[in-house]
């Protein structure tokens, strides 16, 4: 069987994009696209939905050969396309900052987390201030300069403190980086039963409903959305951005998911991964490297959503104390 070309993140936008301009060369990098490009973008483009799943790994995953259920992931799976590759910063800010450019995370100034300094130094241009340059053209910018509706919901993790102090204009909040809407949290957790929400650039009351998780909250959004920006704008594609914090710290499960696992994890944790390791090796994830992480992009002709683009990608690696799960590659965003 011949073998598949290692695909590395700008080949991966590439190709998750490649189908929405004909300046597709020039989107890479992250360069605006031409006003021809805009002014006359071809027919039939896809919607992009891109899902960010917070500290998971292949191991996690159903597609391959995790004891744990994604019934839906592995139905893009099977209908689309498996990568074994996804150039991971292993941390969260940074890896988001990449994903969201396609370029190299000191390029951009997150070397590291956003930054929690409380006033901006304007003297501070190194790779670690914690604050993305506007001139770092994000794929929603790109995107919406050619006619899409962009909606990024769930963990943003972009903005450095500094810019809801006074006198400061939010300019990493998602809203001033491409995106039409936002509904999710600005920081790298947040309680999943009372998070600390944001709507556009505004703070939220904490929920106060006692069935409450912000997993089940941003899907119900995305999906409204959805259906609201189809009906405002029919012709018009759109690109969703949905990440997800469930897998992070504080780890607020709620009892229907404990209970359903109930007894599969009482020989530890190694057992699961050496089973599911198997499914693995034939996929070339026996042994990843360090930093070497993953992503599962995959067509899916879905009847409310065609085209589209589907990509499932976790995004940063943080390794677990202790973990026996860890040389079956636990990843973060």
């Amino acid at each position: 069987m011949p073998q598949r070309e290692p695909v590395g993140r700008r080949r991966f936008l590439r190709q998750l994009v490649g189908a929405t301009t004909g300046a597709v060369a020039t989107l890479m990098p992250i360069s605006r696209v031409s006003a021809a490009a805009a002014a006359n973008p071809p027919a039939n483009r896809p919607n992009v939905v891109v899902i960010v799943l917070d500290d998971v790994g292949f191991a996690d995953l159903g597609a391959f050969g995790s004891e744990i259920r994604t019934p839906n992931i592995d139905a893009l799976a099977v209908a689309g396309i498996r990568y074994n590759r996804f150039d991971s910063r292993a941390i969260c800010s940074a890896t988001r900052a990449s994903l969201l450019t396609g370029r190299n995370n000191q390029t951009v100034r997150m070397e590291d987390l956003a930054s929690k300094l409380r006033e901006p130094d304007s003297d501070d241009k190194s790779a670690s201030k914690g604050e993305m340059p506007t001139n770092a053209e994000t794929l929603a910018q790109a995107l919406r300069h050619v006619g899409y509706g962009t909606d990024a919901i769930g963990k943003w993790h972009l903005a450095p403190d500094y810019d809801e102090a006074p006198g400061q204009n939010r300019r990493s909040w998602p809203l001033q980086r491409g995106f039409d809407y936002f509904y999710g949290f600005l920081k790298g957790w947040t309680d999943q039963y009372k998070p600390l929400l944001i709507e556009n650039n505004a703070r939220l009351p904490a929920p106060t409903a006692q069935s409450y998780h912000f997993s089940i909250d941003i899907t119900d959004r995305a999906i409204e959305r959805w259906r609201a920006g189809r009906a405002a704008r029919p012709t018009a594609p759109r690109f969703l951005y949905l990440a997800y914090g469930a897998a992070h710290s504080p780890i607020q499960v709620p009892r229907s998911y404990i209970d359903a696992y109930r007894g599969i994890y009482d020989r530890g944790g190694m057992p699961c991964a050496r089973s599911g390791s198997r499914g693995r090796n034939g996929w070339g994830l026996s042994r990843p490297p360090p930093f070497c992480r993953h992503a599962m992009p995959a067509t899916w002709h879905g009847a409310r959503l065609i085209p589209s683009i589907i990509a499932c990608l976790p995004g940063s690696w943080k390794p677990t104390p202790g973990s026996s799960r860890m040389p079956t590659s636990r990843s973060v965003v």
